[in-house]
């Protein structure tokens, strides 16, 4: 009996991960990685940004606020992806270049 073959690349629908994949895998713990891979599946295609606030972002990989924020500024922190917060808390962000948070924060691949 043979076992069955995994097929990775589909005809449509996948995408071929990069270099910034294999940067990121090794620079970034599993979670922030895991957000990471969601930001690049979810940005826009013409802008390369995400926005998103952290309670959206965890419900979407599943976890709570406080772990999303925890890995929102280590993707900062390893100039992963430009960060950018709302209003309500720009003052206490670090100035990065890129494009700017309107719901809450803003991913955007580097």
């Amino acid at each position: 009996m043979s076992t069955p073959r995994l097929i990775l690349k589909q005809p449509t629908g996948w995408f071929a991960a990069g270099r910034e994949f294999a940067q990121a895998i090794t620079l970034l713990s599993d979670g922030a990685f895991k957000l990471y891979v969601y930001a690049c599946l979810h940005a826009g295609r013409h802008t390369g940004c995400l926005r998103a606030t952290v309670e959206e972002l965890a419900r979407a990989v599943e976890t709570t606020p406080s772990v999303i924020a925890m890995h929102v500024d280590e993707l900062e922190e390893r100039a992963v992806c430009c960060v950018r917060r709302d209003r309500v808390r720009r003052e206490s962000a670090r100035p990065v270049p890129g494009p700017s948070l309107r719901s809450g924060q803003l991913l955007s691949r580097r």
